[in-house]
Parts: C-alpha cells; sequence; structure tokens
C-alpha cells in the first residue's frame, strides 16, 4: 500500500468467522484506522470508527464496538459505506483520542474521489469473489487492492 502524506485507504475481501464475508475497506491517517466499513450484507454490514483505539474496551466486555448497516445486499452495503466514507470521515477523525489524528484535516473532495473509487473496487469484488453454489470464497486478505487519498497537516499553534 502507498501511504500518501499521511493518510490511506485499503479495500480488501474479508472472511470473517461468525460475523459476516465481503468487501471492506480500511481508512488509516497516520497509520491509524479511524474507520473500518463491512459489506457483509443481511443485517451483517457495519462499521466501526477508530477500531483500534477501542481495542481495551473490547478485551474488557468481550464486545467489538459496531455501528450497523440498514439490512440489504452487499451492494446495498457497499453504497452505504461509500456514504458513510463520504460524509463521516471527518467525525471519525475527530472522535480519534489521539491529537495529530484530530489535527489532520481531511478534504471533503478527496474523500468524494475515495469513496467513488472504494465503491468500485467493492463492486468488482462482488463479482469475482462471490461463489457459486458449493464454491469455497476466495480470500485474498487485506491488500486486495487500495485507493489512496491525501492529507495535508497544519502546523499547531
Amino acid at each position: 500500500m502507498i501511504d500518501m502524506s499521511g493518510m490511506r485507504l485499503a479495500v480488501y475481501w474479508s472472511d470473517v468467522p461468525g460475523v459476516g464475508t465481503g468487501p471492506s475497506a480500511s481508512l488509516y491517517v497516520l497509520e491509524e484506522e479511524i474507520l473500518r466499513l463491512d459489506c457483509f450484507g443481511g443485517q451483517d454490514g457495519h462499521l466501526h470508527v477508530n477500531p483500534e483505539q477501542y481495542d481495551l474496551y473490547t478485551r474488557f466486555s468481550g464486545h467489538t464496538p459496531r455501528i450497523y448497516f440498514p439490512p440489504g445486499s452487499r451492494q446495498e452495503h457497499v453504497e452505504r459505506a461509500a456514504f458513510e466514507l463520504r460524509r463521516n470521515a471527518v467525525a471519525a477523525a475527530r472522535m480519534s483520542p489521539i491529537e495529530r489524528i484530530r489535527a489532520c484535516p481531511l478534504a471533503e473532495e478527496d474523500l468524494a474521489s475515495a469513496a467513488e473509487s472504494m465503491r468500485r473496487i467493492m463492486s468488482r469484488m462482488l463479482t469475482e469473489h462471490l461463489p457459486e453454489a458449493g464454491q469455497a470464497i476466495a480470500r485474498d486478505g487485506r491488500n486486495h487492492a487500495t485507493a489512496n487519498i491525501s492529507c495535508t497537516l497544519q502546523n499547531s499553534p
């Protein structure tokens, strides 16, 4: 994956036992994952905000915080994920407990472009990875494809 001025978007295929299977994406700012989008279809599609920061909570509670998408197809979840990236990535960055992440401005035009690239990649993944009856689902890990966006850090006072 290529890091562009401190920010990158990784798009990949996920197969998480007991949770779901489908295209996913992770938005990183300064190497910290601030938003993860899982397009698993049915009632399983969801997103995570600052998932690594909530790892301690998960360890103690045994529950991974998720914000669920409305029930729908994987393709509908892909569309929802594009919306969430465009509209809520800024909020995810602002909710980070890490000051340098909160100080990184995210440009709306970069997010819109990344969301469209992500939507295209995920839609292509759906046609490539969904199995016909009886076939195994391909697992390509987190490096199937990437879309990159840039971030320019502002000087702190």
